[in-house]
């Protein structure tokens, strides 16, 4: 008799522990479409709404690595906002996303989407600050390298990687060349991906378009920089810097050397 209450209040137990984990699950996807969404319209709302369900869902698991990874990447989103629109609330959200991944490394050293993560971190801080650059500009390189050596597959170490190459001085080591094949490393990785998992890292494809973009644009190879964007377009229509700003500066370029 003991056995069978057992086993009716374990089936229970997880009768009731099922539908919330469902949830919570629908609930993280809802949370990263909304940081994407924000990303894409550069909205400064949009982000901090999803900043907001992500920290929900964290109160719920608060030792969910995942969840502390996804509320750090939803920072450095208002970051890339506040470098153009807030520079004095700048500061603010970058220790707290540098503090989160720090905490993370610290748990999971070799953890490529939290070093990838980190590196363009410090790229944000650098674009910043130039000052910092001297101290944190070998970090970001070197981050984003153990990235891609600690995991080869991952379609973010790459992207980042190809972002250190392509906005580090040549003198420092920069290459666009480099960039070039990071970029283009990047984009069939992400293509490849599955969008099984609720929580794990999905972000980061139209950006290495984009950058792929922008780097054919810098190679004067403009015909592929607006297959490219346009590429971007049809995933995402209302893409805002590429929609009102990239693609409309390679047009003028390309109509002027017609």
């Amino acid at each position: 008799m003991y056995h069978i209450i057992t086993i009716i209040t374990l089936v229970t137990v997880l009768s009731l522990y099922l539908p919330a984990q469902s949830g919570l699950d629908e609930f993280v996807q809802s949370a990263k479409e909304t940081v994407e969404r924000g990303s894409y319209t550069f909205d400064k709302s949009t982000l901090m709404q999803g900043r907001s369900m992500f920290e929900r869902a964290l109160a719920m698991d608060p030792d969910n690595v995942l969840l502390q990874y996804h509320l750090a990447y939803t920072e450095y989103r208002l970051m890339t906002y506040m470098l153009s629109r807030e520079k004095n609330n700048f500061e603010s959200i970058a220790d707290k996303a540098v503090g989160r991944l720090e905490k993370i490394l610290r748990k999971k050293p070799d953890w490529s989407e939290a070093q990838a993560l980190l590196s363009g971190v410090y790229g944000l801080i650098i674009a910043h600050k130039w000052t910092r650059a001297m101290t944190l500009g070998p970090r970001a390189n070197r981050l984003a390298r153990q990235a891609t050596e600690n995991d080869p597959n991952n379609p973010r170490a790459w992207l980042m990687h190809g972002s250190q190459m392509l906005n580090t001085p040549k003198m420092f080591g920069g290459s666009i060349e480099e960039a070039l094949e990071a970029y283009e490393k990047s984009v069939p990785l992400f293509e490849q991906q599955s969008d099984n998992d609720a929580f794990a890292p999905d972000w980061g494809y139209t950006d290495a378009l984009v950058w792929l973009g922008i780097t054919y644009d810098r190679l004067d190879r403009f015909e592929d920089a607006r297959d490219t964007f346009h590429q971007v377009l049809e995933i995402e229509p209302e893409y805002g810097w590429v929609k009102y700003n990239l693609l409309p500066q390679l047009e003028d370029k390309l109509a002027g050397s017609e």
